[in-house]
């Protein structure tokens, strides 16, 4: 919990959508043995480090999430924190496989 990763798109960019594979997808086996996150901060910063943010829910489902911007942000840096984890049965340590990132360029 609190631990976060910083996506740097190297320069603003307009994201209008967020794709996340969240746990561990090597197999079924392997995303119940790790924590899958149940809750998310996700911030958008500018170069100014202005920023927006939401936190979200997800439910424990072994599927890519599409996260939808109510209006696109304008963002260089996309930042998720965790906030909630579903307990994994064998590993404290928690997953996101993949993470994209979907807009247009200005």
């Amino acid at each position: 919990l609190g631990e976060y990763i910083m996506l740097d798109l190297g320069q603003e960019t307009q994201v209008e959508y967020l794709m996340l594979w969240l746990g561990n997808w090597r197999s079924d086996d392997w995303y119940s043995r790790n924590n899958v996150p149940s809750m998310l901060h996700i911030q958008f910063y500018d170069d100014e480090w202005n920023y927006e943010d939401d936190i979200l829910t997800f439910p424990k489902e072994r599927h890519p999430f599409g996260v939808a911007l109510s209006h696109p942000a304008t963002t260089r840096y996309v930042c998720i924190e965790i906030l909630e984890v579903y307990p994994g049965s064998q590993y404290d340590d928690t997953c996101i496989a993949e993470i994209l990132v979907c807009g247009f360029e200005q």
